[in-house]
């Protein structure tokens, strides 16, 4: 099925929301674990920045949570 202009405006739309979304949920999640663990090693960050899926970090935000060290996290 072929776009409008108007579909492609709304499918690019949904795409920088989603961006901006994860983006955003990144960051909550590195503020969750300096808050809990301090300094965020760097590898743990770069795999952190590397997740593009928001259910994902989603999943990893609920999980700082209720881990009782950064290590639980897998993601040394």
């Amino acid at each position: 099925m072929e776009l409008t202009w108007l579909g492609h405006a709304e499918a690019r739309g949904f795409e920088i929301a989603t961006r901006q979304a994860v983006a955003l949920l990144r960051r909550v999640v590195f503020r969750q674990i300096e808050q809990r663990f301090g300094a965020v090693p760097a590898e743990v960050r770069q795999k952190i920045e590397a997740m593009d899926d928001f259910e994902s970090l989603a999943m990893l935000a609920e999980k700082v949570l209720v881990v009782s060290s950064m290590d639980e996290l897998g993601l040394r």
